[in-house]
């Protein structure tokens, strides 16, 4: 039940420019969701995997495409996304913000797969910033997942503090290119000599196309 309060999935109709209904796509609105917590948090871990960085600007490859709808950098810290299936097999997207949700009770071993979706921004000199945003998990019954068919889309709405990986807000203005990361990874967390022991495993991220919006100063107007 806790999960039903903190977040809410419904559908809505996605409009073609020329006004044509072209498919109903389910939204996760994770707009006013608390901090994340576990009961669990591990003291000693590893991390590996695969990792990538942007593209070039050619067309996201791959059975999960991701496009970034709307980025806001400033003031309001504001993401949507949109995921879809481009493969004739379904997919499971995380849909849970909450790590307590796929905890056990009691302290034993478990395993869990998430998503983040995240912001690199890059300003006029050319240097990128990676912008931390929203951690999505499932268990390992996949209890906690939007299961997409063939050309099926989740879109995700966020809104929270966006920061750098230390927490420190970058000084960012006028005119500036962003691109969502959609990394996915796998772990497992155990017990041992009492201490809780965590292994990350990340898989090749997606990135979508990049967006040209403006942080402020640009040209004496706040829009791109």
């Amino acid at each position: 039940m806790l999960r039903m309060l903190v977040f809410a999935v419904f559908l809505v109709a996605a409009v073609g420019q020329d006004g044509t209904l072209l498919a109903q796509e389910r939204v996760l609105d994770l707009t006013n969701v608390p901090k994340a917590t576990r009961r669990f948090h591990p003291s000693r871990g590893t991390l590996s995997g695969i990792y990538g960085g942007l593209t070039d600007g050619s067309a996201p490859s791959g059975p999960l495409t991701l496009t970034l709808l709307r980025a806001d950098v400033g003031a309001n810290d504001e993401l949507v996304v949109r995921l879809t299936n481009k493969d004739s097999q379904p997919l499971c997207i995380p849909n849970d913000p909450q790590v307590s949700d796929v905890e056990p009770l009691t302290p034993q071993p478990f395993s869990y797969t998430g998503g983040t979706i995240s912001l690199h921004v890059t300003d006029a000199r050319g240097q990128i910033t990676a912008l931390d945003g929203i951690q999505l998990v499932d268990d390992a019954s996949h209890a906690h997942c939007e299961k997409l068919a063939l050309n099926e889309s989740l879109r995700i709405r966020a809104k929270k503090d966006l920061a750098t990986p230390t927490d420190v807000r970058p000084m960012l203005r006028g005119r500036v290119q962003v691109n969502a990361v959609w990394s996915t990874f796998s772990a497992r967390v155990w017990f041992a000599d009492g201490q809780i022991y965590s292994d990350y495993r990340d898989r090749s991220p997606v990135i979508s196309y990049f967006l040209l919006i403006c942080v402020t100063d640009c040209n004496g107007s706040s829009e791109p």
